[in-house]
């Protein structure tokens, strides 16, 4: 990473890498961040991730100085296209806007925002015939309500979202994470439990693979991404379909300078 500096104090950063897994292969991601943006205090914040089957990119714009500078206001873009045709047999495209106002006190901070969205599932001869039912376009609009703290060891998020695409389709998804890790005395070693969870309750319609939870890669050890959760057996191997709700428990011990 290179920090920007205006001649007082570095405001920015720029970072840029290269990596690869099991899952995605190669990959290529960077990001710049300036928290001067044109002079006054404001943050622009550009990012991208670039593998062979997964394209995303967002934009961050946050203006600090309004009134007391909290809540901070501002909108975050992003696009995602993703080639599932190896694991689904589909393709999908999310683009959002999401126009925020975020709250911070010390350890805690909610977020507040909108969702207009615009999503795509597509070509879908492949896939499993749950799939092939989700194929279009949609537009999608919602609520997010989002609260995230670190007190005494223990690291907490709690997301929740109403969506609807005004008409066909409403529902309500929640989503937690808490972790906790223990120093080990005289030891370079830490203890960590980790527990995630979530759900969607639909009221109206029905979810596409966009809107259902897909596990990533890293999320439970010694599962690729997709690797476990509900799947149409009628493909060879599996397709996962996405779930409606889920938990994940895990304990591990990290020790430090391998």
């Amino acid at each position: 990473a290179q920090g920007v500096d205006l001649g007082v104090e570095p405001v920015g950063h720029l970072s840029f890498g290269v990596g690869y897994n099991m899952d995605a292969g190669a990959s290529v991601s960077g990001r710049l961040k300036h928290d001067q943006f044109l002079g006054h205090d404001q943050t622009v914040d550009f990012g991208f991730d670039v593998a062979e089957d997964e394209q995303s990119y967002d934009l961050l714009f946050q203006n600090n100085e309004i009134g007391d500078g909290n809540p901070k206001f501002a909108f975050v873009l992003s696009h995602v296209t993703a080639d599932r045709q190896s694991q689904m047999g589909i393709d999908t495209v999310e683009t959002f806007f999401r126009p925020q106002a975020v709250f911070s006190n010390q350890g805690s901070q909610v977020t507040i925002e909108a969702i207009f969205g615009h999503d795509e599932i597509a070509n879908v001869s492949s896939a499993p015939a749950v799939l092939q039912a989700e194929l279009g376009t949609r537009d999608i609009y919602g609520l997010v309500v989002d609260y995230a703290a670190q007190r005494a060891g223990w690291s907490y998020h709690v997301s929740g979202e109403i969506i609807s695409d005004g008409g066909d389709l409403a529902y309500g998804k929640v989503e937690t994470v808490a972790s906790y890790y223990i120093p080990l005395s005289q030891s370079d070693t830490d203890l960590g439990f980790r527990f995630a969870a979530g759900k969607i309750a639909v009221s109206k319609g029905q979810t596409t693979v966009n809107d259902r939870f897909i596990p990533s890669s890293g999320v439970l050890r010694g599962f690729e991404s997709g690797g476990f959760g509900p799947s149409d057996t009628s493909v060879v191997g599996g397709a996962p379909v996405g779930a409606t709700n889920y938990g994940v428990m895990s304990f591990d011990a990290r020790r430090a300078g391998l």
